[in-house]
């Protein structure tokens, strides 16, 4: 039986076209959701923390950690792009998708908050998993 075999710049050749290390924000599939905020801060902004899987990209195995601010979503999103833009649902942090980068992203989140309140992550961190309540 035959095998797909492509051409590359300098006659390289390999099995089947390779993933691309960029992201497509067309195909993407959220994993896991976490809205933070302080509750008795109503006025100050929500943050949303994503794990992201996006399956045409090779690095982290296509998973991301994003961090969004006063994003909010139903859990219906068409186009997801990890990159830093000045376009509307740009991330303000991405992070490795490991547990150690999951935990960083939620410091960086308890940190921006608690610039409004220096007491927030001791006392009254609220984590949201799934939709916002």
């Amino acid at each position: 039986m035959g095998s797909i075999m492509s051409m590359r710049a300098k006659g390289d050749c390999y099995r089947y076209p390779p993933k691309s290390t960029n992201p497509d924000p067309n195909n993407f599939k959220i994993l896991d959701t976490q809205y933070v905020r302080d509750d008795n801060s109503p006025d100050v902004d929500m943050y949303l923390i994503l794990l992201v899987n996006y399956p045409d990209c090779t690095t982290f195995e296509g998973d991301k950690v994003l961090v969004y601010k006063n994003f909010y979503h139903s859990g219906f999103i068409d186009k997801l792009d990890p990159h830093f833009t000045d376009k509307e649902h740009s991330p303000i942090a991405r992070f490795p998708a490991t547990e150690m980068g999951k935990a960083h992203a939620l410091n960086f989140v308890c940190w921006l908050i608690q610039s409004h309140d220096k007491n927030f992550c001791e006392h009254n961190m609220i984590l949201y998993k799934g939709e916002e309540t």
